[in-house]
């Protein structure tokens, strides 16, 4: 079974998290959502409070080499707390270089995705407005943007497609999810 990791601090974007998560568990992966603050519980940035399955400081390096994606909602709030957290840096740098698949939705390409240093002549895209942010990429102005093991998204309207990407990337069945959930029926 594909293991995701999805990382969240305060001010996450409920639709993106949520939604990601879901979709990606209708599809058959196992999602573990990390919350990257010393409490399991995290708000999102409309107010809306989760429970994360567990703290970042608890994940094992054996965790992360057994887990085949990882994945940033945005919510400027979790975007920049996810920049902000060296170990949340180095884990993207570590996937990156071992070529796994991360995905980043909506402020977290334009803040943790880019401060990593990843995104340097990528093809990315980002929330509109923080285009500026990714001077370093080749900024696409399309709902979804996969460079190699990067696949981005622009923001909470874009979740669905964004999710079923990502369930394609990991060789899981979008299409089965999608009929499902009368996706464009």
């Amino acid at each position: 079974m594909k293991k995701v990791i999805i990382f969240l601090a305060n001010g996450f974007e409920e639709i993106e998290a949520i939604g990601t998560a879901d979709i990606l568990r209708r599809g058959k992966a196992r999602v573990k959502i990390v919350s990257i603050t010393d409490s399991k519980e995290v708000e999102g940035s409309n107010g809306i409070k989760i429970i994360a399955d567990d703290l970042i400081e608890n994940i094992s390096e054996a965790e992360y080499e057994e887990t085949d994606m990882i994945a940033f909602p945005g919510g400027m709030g979790n975007a920049m707390s996810l920049a902000n957290s060296e170990k949340v840096i180095n884990i993207i740098q570590t996937f990156d270089k071992e070529e796994k698949l991360i995905g980043a939705i909506c402020a977290s390409p334009a803040f943790a995705i880019a401060k990593s240093g990843i995104a340097q002549g990528r093809k990315i895209t980002c929330y509109p407005g923080l285009e500026s942010r990714l001077s370093d990429s080749e900024y696409v102005n399309e709902t979804v943007v996969k460079d190699k093991n990067l696949i981005t998204s622009k923001g909470p309207g874009t979740t669905f497609q964004f999710a079923y990407t990502l369930l394609d990337e990991l060789g899981l069945n979008s299409e089965e999810v999608k009929k499902d959930m009368i996706w464009n029926n």
